[in-house]
């Protein structure tokens, strides 16, 4: 009996001796983030200007894969265990935050209609309100490469489909900072 006693107390030591760190740090990590949260509400840094991640709560499981991922520093943060943007303003776009995400709970979004007024208007192709122009990339509020290579692809297969000019002539195209 006092084996067994003394074995669950050793037990609940051990345990107790490697929990209560962890939860330290995690408590400590997420006060920062809450403070961090707090600064940019008010400087109004929380809002990202252009693409950004939308974190879904109910599918998120708090790994923390995506504050990891994220090169940029304190764009995302756990507040009660689960990921949430800190300073949108940083985030520049590139996707890792989602690509990291082991449930898929992040999918990359365009900024609030306020917070784009620069961006131009443009069709699910690319094309803007000037027919035959099409802008994709950081024009387009899309930055990084990759992004702008991928929908670089997508607009030329486009307009590979339209019809061709009738005065035999090809089309114009610009591809402008390509690394």
């Amino acid at each position: 009996m006092n084996e067994t006693i003394l074995t669950a107390l050793i037990t609940i030591v051990l345990i107790a001796v490697t929990v209560i760190p962890y939860l330290r740090r995690f408590r400590k990590k997420e006060s920062k983030a809450r403070e961090k949260l707090q600064q940019m509400k008010i400087s109004g840094l929380q809002e990202a200007a252009m693409m950004h991640p939308q974190i879904d709560a109910m599918r998120c499981i708090g790994c923390a894969a995506c504050v990891r991922a994220c090169p940029e520093g304190e764009v995302l943060g756990l507040i009660e265990g689960k990921a949430t943007i800190i300073h949108g303003a940083k985030c520049i776009g590139h996707g890792l935050c989602a690509e990291a995400c082991p449930v898929g709970a992040i999918e990359l979004l365009m900024a609030k209609p306020g917070r784009s007024a620069d961006l131009p208007e443009l069709s699910k192709h690319f094309e803007t309100t000037v027919p035959g122009m099409f802008i994709v990339g950081e024009l387009g509020g899309l930055g990084l490469i990759k992004n702008a290579v991928r929908q670089g692809v997508d607009v030329v297969s486009h307009i590979a489909t339209l019809s061709r000019h009738t005065d035999g002539e090809g089309y114009d195209i610009a591809i402008v900072g390509a690394g």
